[in-house]
């Protein structure tokens, strides 16, 4: 896919559905799990599917969301500043990573522990809980960042051009 615009559409359009679903899958694991082994009750059961609902709305627009799109966006920008972003699929996986890790660390403080759009903060009670949101989400949006640009052909990093052994420089 030559168009750039298209092809990062593209790009964010499966990264959303694959953030957002597998968000879904992990709650509704809990939720069914629950109710599996016997933890929620009749009474309980309504306050449990609106703390999930809740749990859901928070992390998916105040956390996970605002990390996918700064990844996309800082992502010309990597492109630029670590040369094996595009090189390989290890080096798109480690330059994902990188600059999901440095969007956590621009959404966390500003977004997920502030009171907006009337979506309550996330409230972390320690070092612990914030290094595990860290490793969540920073996992997750990696993941929904690199497995369409893995499995699309059209978004697959292109190979740099070699010719007898060495590298060319893309003009």
């Amino acid at each position: 896919m030559r168009n750039p615009v298209l092809r990062t559409a593209l790009w964010l359009l499966c990264a959303v559905v694959l953030l957002l679903g597998g968000l879904l899958l992990v709650l509704y694991g809990f939720w069914t799990g629950g109710h599996a082994l016997g933890a929620m009750g009749d009474a309980s059961t309504r306050q449990s599917q609106l703390a999930l609902v809740t749990y859901y709305r928070v992390v998916a627009l105040k956390g996970l969301l605002p990390q996918l799109l700064l990844v996309l966006a800082l992502w010309p920008v990597a492109c630029r500043l670590l040369p094996f972003a595009e090189s390989s699929r290890r080096g798109l996986a480690g330059a994902l990573a990188i600059v999901a890790s440095l969007a956590f660390a621009l959404v966390a403080p500003a977004l997920l522990t502030s009171e907006l759009a009337g979506l309550p903060a996330l409230r972390m009670r320690g070092p612990r809980d914030a290094v595990f949101s860290f490793l969540l989400m920073t996992a997750a949006v990696t993941l929904a960042a690199l497995v369409p640009r893995l499995l699309i052909p059209a978004l697959r990093p292109a190979a740099p051009a070699r010719l007898d052994g060495q590298l060319l420089e893309a003009e």
